[in-house]
């Protein structure tokens, strides 16, 4: 848990910084570096309460999937409309770029989704590099249930098994990818 509340404090003040970056092509004067100090604690009250409430810190990344990263962006907007409110209730919006809270979301998701998606890749992959596979199998159905198995015979890498194939009787399938395996 600490070191995945130190990640989110350390990508929030990135992606904030970051976002003054962009406004300022790399130059930030130094009237709107005070305006940056100054708003920090605020993106970061926000923004933790915010992940807190989606529970963005307790989500394990290892098997990150859709609804997590769903959770994510609704994190983000969620924090990012709590910071423009308290922005216009702490009369802090003068003087305060407003491209910056567009930028610092997008930034945001990007950093936060894709930290997730490239740890469940490496725990999904690394793994496959010189490892022995001593079977190819066909996958029966191209449905949630194929899908499963396929997620469990890539996550488990003992069983030296490799997806090759789904096979299924959905015509509309055929030819298709499931997540990188064909449907014959």
């Amino acid at each position: 848990f600490p070191i995945v509340a130190a990640f989110h404090l350390f990508s929030i003040v990135v992606a904030f910084l970051g976002a003054f970056y962009i406004r300022f092509d790399f130059k930030i004067p130094p009237e709107y570096l005070q305006v940056f100090y100054k708003t920090l604690p605020l993106i970061l009250v926000c923004r933790l309460a915010s992940y807190y409430y989606y529970r963005t810190f307790s989500a394990s990344w290892r098997f990150a999937y859709l609804p997590d990263l769903i959770d994510t962006v609704k994190a983000v907007i969620i924090g990012s409309a709590l910071f423009l409110t308290l922005l216009v209730f702490l009369d802090k919006l003068h003087g305060f770029p407003r491209s910056i809270i567009l930028t610092e979301a997008l930034l945001s998701i990007t950093i936060m989704s894709g930290t997730k998606l490239l740890l469940r890749y490496y725990h999904e992959y690394s793994g496959k590099i010189g490892q022995k596979v001593t079977k190819n199998v066909l996958i029966m159905g191209g449905g949630k249930a194929g899908v499963l198995l396929l997620n469990e015979l890539r996550g488990n890498k003992s069983l030296g098994v490799n997806a090759v194939g789904f096979v299924d009787d959905n015509h509309h399938l055929k030819g298709r990818y499931i997540q990188g395996v064909k449907v014959l």
